[in-house]
């Protein structure tokens, strides 16, 4: 027989094996070990603690490859194929980027925004690089709480994959009043945003910001994450630079451009926008105290 009890341990105890994983950060073995156990029975990790004694020999097979997957780097959000960002659990599989705490930033300052401008309605939105939809959709679900819904809105990404994972998520999270109110497309953020035919209120984006060689050095842990998400060119700022030209064509008057950057360049990127024609630029901090948000308003 193979128990709750027996799993946690075998778990907790080959994660710990694992040079990869030991040299990360905020590593818990007992903590992943029990996440991926809570995932394959379909339980919370409270019951786990309640249940030790529980005969789990029918997954036995699986939990122990999921063990090994994750012993090489694989995050547990790719093994389980979800993660909680923003009040929701989201879909994400290897063509995304997996969401982090840092990006939340991003959606409340594009929430105040779209809050400020409310009046001047329907307000127009563009998400580039949308990736998993995480940013887009957690906008749209906090602006139905809070009756905002006179508002048109478009992501993209130039991926088709994260576009799958993107609209999936849309489809399970989004009621279909704000489903409608969302579209998707293929858009390469390096071409003109002219060729889009909208102009916009509100651009807000997470492109690609990780130096190439710095970005070559993260996923040596292997974490998997796709190296296109991350790649923002030799300092990091090809697609903010993109970003920032591309966006002050199509935004209306007072129209704001919010994108988030590395604590590494954040000066850098705030004069990129300057340059791009931006007034009011201003970099936010993370909750960790880091610069990760630069915005600018076109006036």
């Amino acid at each position: 027989m193979f128990t709750v009890f027996d799993a946690r341990s075998y778990g907790k105890n080959i994660l710990q094996t694992s040079q990869i994983l030991t040299a990360q950060e905020n590593f818990s073995a007992s903590l992943d070990s029990d996440v991926l156990l809570s995932s394959l029975l379909g339980k919370e990790r409270s019951w786990l603690l309640a249940h030790p004694d529980a005969d789990v020999s029918a997954i036995q097979s699986s939990f122990k490859n999921l063990i090994e997957k994750r012993c090489s780097g694989t995050p547990v959000a790719y093994l389980t194929g979800k993660k909680d960002f923003f009040q929701s659990s989201f879909y994400v599989t290897p063509a995304v980027l997996i969401p982090k705490p840092d990006t939340e930033l991003l959606v409340e300052q594009t929430l105040e925004a779209i809050r400020e401008r409310s009046n001047s309605s329907p307000l127009s939105l563009l998400e580039p690089c949308t990736g998993s939809g995480c940013v887009v959709i957690s906008v749209l679900k906090e602006l139905e709480k809070i009756g905002i819904t006179n508002i048109t809105t478009s992501a993209f990404d130039i991926s088709n994959e994260a576009l799958a994972v993107a609209k999936k998520n849309a489809e399970n999270l989004l009621s279909p009043k704000m489903r409608d109110l969302l579209s998707f497309f293929r858009f390469n953020l390096q071409e003109s945003f002219s060729r889009l035919g909208t102009a916009y209120d509100i651009i807000f984006s997470n492109p690609p910001y990780v130096p190439t060689e710095m970005a070559r050095l993260l996923l040596q842990d292997g974490r998997k994450e796709p190296f296109i998400a991350l790649d923002g060119g030799a300092e990091g700022l090809d697609f903010i630079q993109a970003l920032a030209n591309n966006s002050y064509v199509v935004l209306k008057r007072n129209g704001m451009l919010l994108s988030e950057v590395g604590e590494y360049h954040a000066n850098q990127a705030a004069d990129i926008l300057i340059k791009a024609g931006f007034s009011s630029v201003t970099i936010h901090k993370d909750f960790n105290l880091q610069d990760r948000l630069v915005t600018g308003i076109k006036v």
